[in-house]
């Protein structure tokens, strides 16, 4: 890294690792919506209170819609969380761009008043614009950067077709596969997967796992849809990192409590329980040598590899509703396997293991 850049309070390594004053850090928390008119009750402010509750969780940041005072700040900072601050409603749903517009000067002065405190973590940039807006997106980033150079604006799509086009308008994208009920929960590594090659590999990117009920969102018959379940919620997350995701933010806490299904305690635990396998294994995934490589005998599987000080780590992740058996192998002999999370792996040769999987289910192996 260049001496400016070891300088910035928040960069990023050559593994695409998230540096926070010059440590490692992986993003884990959750988005924390606004009230709307459909809403059947209203959601809670986030202020101190609200805030000490939500941060008894394995998170380490939160995403907010609504702009947090200096008060909230402050909190999230005592609190030992970091805020990705929300810039996206300075600039609402204008098509063009004007650098000395009125939304302009609003989002300069909310950066200015913020943009050296402790608990800023990003700058939340748009959040699913269409690409004709391209204009003004690279323009909001490049009004960011001018304004604050240490920290890294972010943006959300659901176009992940389209992330490549989107490259110029923030410093890291992510995206937001809601697979629960309809789709096949493998979208979860599917659109990580396209995320990271539409971005060419070289962009760190953080993934936004479903945790909420879709029908929040329906008008009408909401009957086939529901909140993810626990394993499925460890599942989609163990996918997004195994498709190459440096950071998760959950999606979302708040909307959690809209859902008539489940009680807000049972998602909110499970949705503890689920990211606190990330946190656990977090030195995991955040190791800093060269990465080794594993492949796999079947595409029902999703593997990434780590490694530190000679010792590798190998994830493997079933993908599918179903049993699983595959073989993965190694770049090179590998030592001992030990299961660090999930099952372990049957060694069938020097560097090739053989793993049984329930479904939607993950294994972090080391091997030394």
């Amino acid at each position: 890294r260049t001496a400016e850049e070891v300088k910035r309070r928040v960069s990023f390594d050559r593994l695409g690792r998230t540096l926070v004053d010059g440590k490692p850090f992986f993003p884990l928390g959750m988005y924390w919506s606004v009230s709307k008119p459909f809403h059947k009750f209203q959601l809670p402010k986030m202020n101190a209170e609200t805030l000490a509750e939500y941060a008894k969780g394995p998170f380490n940041c939160v995403m907010t819609y609504v702009p947090p005072s200096r008060e909230v700040m402050d909190a999230a900072d005592r609190l030992g969380l970091k805020v990705i601050y929300p810039l996206q409603d300075c600039f609402g749903n204008d098509e063009t761009w004007d650098p000395n517009g009125r939304s302009a000067q609003s989002a300069r002065a909310r950066i200015a008043e913020f943009r050296g405190h402790p608990a800023l973590l990003a700058w939340y940039l748009s959040d699913e614009r269409p690409l004709s807006m391209l204009e003004n997106l690279i323009g909001r980033r490049g009004l960011v950067k001018a304004c604050d150079p240490d920290h890294p604006t972010w943006s959300v799509l659901y176009q992940v077709k389209q992330v490549r086009d989107y490259m110029p308008t923030s410093d890291l994208l992510g995206t937001d596969p809601y697979p629960i009920p309809d789709q096949p929960i493998g979208m979860a590594w599917e659109w990580a997967d396209m995320t990271r090659r539409g971005t060419f590999g070289i962009r760190p990117f953080w993934q936004v796992p479903q945790a909420f009920d879709a029908g929040t969102f329906v008008q009408g018959d909401t009957s086939r849809y529901r909140m993810p379940t626990r394993d499925e919620m460890a599942n989609m997350a163990w996918q997004s990192v195994a498709g190459g995701a440096n950071g998760l933010v959950f999606y979302s806490y708040t909307y959690m409590m809209q859902c008539t299904k489940t009680p807000f305690e049972k998602a909110w635990a499970d949705a503890r329980s689920a990211a606190s396998e990330i946190r656990d294994l977090q030195d995991v995934i955040l190791a800093d040598g060269r990465p080794p490589k594993f492949s796999a005998d079947s595409d029902k599987v999703a593997v990434r590899g780590w490694s530190r000080d000679g010792v590798r780590y190998l994830l493997v992740v079933n993908r599918t509703r179903e049993t699983v058996s595959a073989t993965v192998t190694a770049d090179g002999d590998c030592g001992r396997a030990k299961a660090l999370l999930g099952a372990a792996p049957t060694r069938t040769a020097g560097q090739t293991f053989s793993f049984a999987l329930a479904p939607i289910s993950q294994s972090v192996i080391e091997l030394r």
